[in-house]
């Protein structure tokens, strides 16, 4: 193998292996992720394509990397191993792009290795090719590391010797892949976009308008209740809070950005949400005032680690 093949090799399996991260990105981000499990067929699928074009990605390493044998049985397991590595490859981006819904087709150069391998690994022994029947079988003599003569013999042609170049046939057929996967790419890429810009003006951090600080601060006067107005007034207050928290909760589901984990923060923030709207309508008969202070230093600091979490994503739409 030259240092030329061996440098176009290294660069294309490192430009797949950083395409493969892009796509890993967008399916673990929830918004996206979510959506995929619901159609669990897709994601299973998915999570299939990905793991067999890294799978196979490392086949191509360790073929290159390593010392080809000596043995003339382990030699065919190499030569049979990496074109087969390479059929199971296109196959897995195949259904990676139809999990995608991105128009896959099978070019001049990926047909060329499906040929290899159906000739050589395939159907070697009977394959029918339009019509006429072919009979193939790899020469022993001829294996090695960067490739092997292939026998070729059929009724209306006298045997051929077709030369195989091993290193060329991963060349094409990663040179595909990068198209491919970057069709894959550019699509999911064209969504991230067009669902930030849809969402990007309305902020989430803009719902913890600065007006909430006066509100928790009524919401402690109320408590205290020296008047009826005082508890009336900090009563009203809870439920702009309420409503504020409401509106949060709604942004991130239509953004499609409520985690388990933020929901579950959420649930317990309404909880207390809820047991001092109970105080407030004197629908508690357990709670006295230390405990509803108790439930105001709750929702107000808490309040805080909401705020943040808005910010974050507000961030991330910046993108």
């Amino acid at each position: 193998m030259n240092k030329k093949n061996v440098h176009d090799i290294e660069k294309a399996i490192q430009k797949v292996h950083s395409l493969a991260s892009s796509v890993r990105k967008h399916i673990n981000t929830h918004r996206y992720q979510s959506i995929l499990i619901e159609k669990s067929g897709y994601w299973d699928q998915i999570c299939s394509s990905l793991d067999v074009i890294d799978d196979t990605l490392l086949t191509i390493e360790s073929y290159r990397n390593s010392d080809f044998p000596d043995d003339p049985g382990i030699k065919y397991l190499f030569i049979y191993g990496m074109l087969q590595a390479l059929f199971l490859q296109q196959d897995a981006l195949s259904h990676l792009s139809e999990s995608f819904e991105v128009e896959y087709e099978v070019g001049d150069n990926l047909k060329k290795v499906r040929e290899i391998r159906n000739a050589a690994i395939g159907h070697p022994t009977k394959l029918n090719r339009k019509g006429e029947i072919y009979h193939y079988h790899l020469s022993r003599p001829s294996l090695n590391k960067d490739g092997f003569k292939l026998l070729q013999y059929s009724e209306s042609d006298s045997v051929r010797f077709l030369n195989v170049d091993i290193n060329f046939t991963i060349n094409d057929q990663l040179n595909e892949v990068i198209k491919k996967y970057s069709s894959i790419v550019e699509k999911l890429n064209l969504m991230d976009k067009e669902h930030k810009e849809k969402h990007r003006n309305n902020k989430l951090q803009d719902i913890f308008h600065s007006g909430l600080g006066y509100s928790f601060q009524k919401i402690a006067s109320g408590i205290e209740a020296h008047t009826d107005g005082d508890k009336e007034w900090g009563q009203q207050n809870l439920k702009i809070v309420i409503d504020a928290f409401k509106e949060f909760k709604e942004a991130l589901i239509s953004r499609n950005e409520l985690n388990n984990y933020i929901e579950y923060e959420l649930n317990e923030y309404f909880h207390a949400l809820n047991k001092l709207e109970d105080y407030f309508n004197d629908n508690s008969n357990w709670m006295e005032k230390p405990d509803a202070h108790i439930y105001h230093t709750y929702i107000f600091n808490k309040h805080e680690y909401f705020l943040s979490i808005a910010k974050e994503i507000d961030e991330a739409y910046l993108d």
